[in-house]
């Protein structure tokens, strides 16, 4: 995502960069900009490709670190979970760092319908949010449609948001981030080929 950052308390000076980025990219854009690298918010956000990423934190004040990761997690999503990471943001009203960090390792608890059109389809799909892992076998015999208006008519934690409809199913969240230590996550950086 392209992002305009500038040093929290410098006005000026301000550059546009592509994140997630190699840590040797990222030391260089901060030393430009003046960016001591500490655990505290050090960059402000002036601008973001994705407008819904700006809406969802409550403070544009971050720390580059925890935001290159958090692009880094982002990486890896489909569009789909990126839906969903939004949605669950809204509903749950999370908008620190942390709080993302952590979202963006638990959307498994969540399930969001933002299309109604094949019942059978997004019970099937439902069912795999939930299980994380299922036979093929399994899925392919799953009454889907009846799976699906279960979860519509059972659950009472459906929370409506600008993405869709959101549904906690019974996978429990973990935290992950302590606000100090990233948690291990493979990203192109770190992968090593043999």
């Amino acid at each position: 995502m392209h992002i305009t950052i500038r040093k929290s308390s410098d006005h000026n000076e301000r550059r546009t960069i592509w994140l997630p980025m190699v840590e040797e990219d990222l030391e260089e854009v901060c030393e430009e900009l003046g960016i001591e690298m500490t655990i505290e918010p050090n960059c402000y956000i002036e601008d973001a490709r994705d407008e819904r990423f700006l809406n969802t934190l409550a403070d544009d004040n971050v720390n580059i670190d925890e935001l290159n990761y958090l692009m880094k997690r982002f990486d890896g999503f489909d569009s789909r979970e990126i839906d969903k990471f939004h949605a669950v943001a809204f509903a749950e009203e999370y908008s620190s760092m942390g709080d993302l960090i952590n979202l963006s390792f638990n959307l498994h608890g969540y399930s969001l319908i933002n299309n109604f059109n094949d019942f059978n389809k997004l019970g099937k799909d439902l069912y795999l949010t939930e299980k994380m892992a299922v036979a093929t076998k399994e899925l392919d015999e799953l009454d889907g449609e009846s799976y699906a208006m279960g979860v519509i008519k059972d659950n009472k934690s459906a929370k409506v948001t600008p993405y869709g409809v959101l549904y906690k199913n019974s996978n429990d969240p973990i935290q992950v981030y302590n606000g100090k230590n990233f948690p291990p996550y493979g990203w192109k950086e770190s992968m090593v080929i043999i």
